[in-house]
């Protein structure tokens, strides 16, 4: 197991490329000093952050559907049930990194903006987990039943998704519906992702043991 979850963290770092963290990081600059966006610039961030980690991961993951990586996999010692759960367990790891980058943009914001907002620290924190985990439990079992070319479809309506949620923050209309029950909200909506990603871990076994 630690071998197939390592093969997996290396091949996610493998996979990056640096033109699109040059303009990720070129992107970050514009909205940290937008002064009409700098004050929610920590969530705007987090967010496209984690949608990055959480597609990269997948990219990483339909490597193994182009390469036949399952042929490979019936002469090793391991089964289906180990090949999932190290991908899915990989995908965790990576939240580390989601949850530092939203970290780091906090107090990015913080200190251009010269003030430092706890609601939008913990809902960043929040989505930088919701995120990765609620896109690679979809992602995932796509890509397992029905191939990687099915899954970039998926694609296209998550980046839709994450772009429109983006202006809406960027408008600060999405601030205007929070209340004072934001905590309660946050917690329920990690849990219901942690949950997604469990059941998803069920439904993308025998998707994968499907497959040839």
């Amino acid at each position: 197991m630690r071998g197939l979850i390592y093969k997996e963290m290396a091949v996610f770092f493998k996979s990056l490329d640096k033109k699109v963290i040059l303009l990720a990081i070129f992107a970050a600059v514009l909205i940290l000093y937008n002064k009409n966006t700098n004050i929610y610039a920590g969530i705007l961030l987090s967010v496209m952050s984690a949608a990055t980690i959480g597609l990269q991961n997948t990219i990483s993951f339909m490597g193994d559907e182009k390469t036949g990586w399952k042929k490979y996999q019936m002469a090793m010692p391991v089964n289906g049930f180990l090949v999932v759960t190290s991908k899915y367990i990989s995908v965790v790891l990576t939240l580390v990194l989601s949850l530092a980058s939203s970290i780091l943009f906090n107090v990015v914001t913080g200190v251009i903006s010269g003030s430092f907002n706890i609601m939008f620290f913990g809902l960043s924190a929040a989505l930088s987990i919701i995120i990765p985990l609620s896109l690679n439990a979809i992602c995932l079992p796509v890509t397992y039943w029905f191939g990687y070319g099915q899954t970039q479809v998926v694609w296209v309506i998550i980046t839709l998704v994450t772009a429109g949620f983006v202006k809406y923050i960027e408008k600060g209309q999405g601030m205007d519906i929070i209340n004072g029950n934001w905590i309660t909200g946050m917690v329920m909506a990690v849990i219901a992702s942690v949950v997604l990603f469990a059941v998803s871990i069920a439904v993308s076994i025998p998707g994968y043991e499907r497959r040839k």
